[in-house]
């Protein structure tokens, strides 16, 4: 599987889950700085803002499937919608890959606590040390913005 395949075959799982609030911008452990998220847009006109995200394994390293959980507090119900994953390896764009909001979650999407999640495989040929940025954004059909979230960590 090439690189550009395996950081781009992204699956996107939506379930109900607990979320704890956290920071705007945060390294996702003190003792690992290599990886870090942010919201992105109006926090307060999203349906459901992303308050922590995780990364597993914690760093990252090639030939493991890495694991994104996305915490949010959702503020009404999302019937359905559009996901979309930008990935960057350094400042260059691989892809924007988008699918159906419902191809991944049972809609609707009720209101309260909710687990975003993003699994894919990292290929043995991703070199060390590279920085990789993803930068998730979910919209309903009315493109009224679900969440905004953007991920970067650094290759182990």
């Amino acid at each position: 599987m090439s690189m550009w395949n395996a950081l781009t075959a992204m699956t996107v799982a939506w379930v109900v889950g607990s979320a704890s609030a956290g920071p705007i911008v945060v390294p996702l452990k003190d003792t690992h700085p290599l990886i870090e998220w942010s919201n992105c847009g109006d926090t307060k006109t999203q349906v459901c803002p992303s308050k922590n995200i995780s990364i597993e394994p914690d760093p990252v390293h090639p030939g493991a499937m890495m694991d994104i959980k996305m915490f949010c507090d959702a503020a009404k119900e999302t019937e359905s919608g559009t996901v979309e994953a930008q990935v960057f390896i350094g400042s260059k764009k691989l892809e924007t890959k988008e699918e159906p909001y419902c191809w991944t979650t049972r809609c609707p999407a009720k209101t309260g606590e909710r687990l975003h999640e993003l699994v894919t495989f990292i290929p043995n040929e991703v070199p060390k040390n590279i920085a990789v940025t993803i930068h998730f954004e979910a919209k309903d059909p009315e493109k009224n913005v679900i969440f905004c979230s953007v991920v970067h960590f650094k290759i182990a």
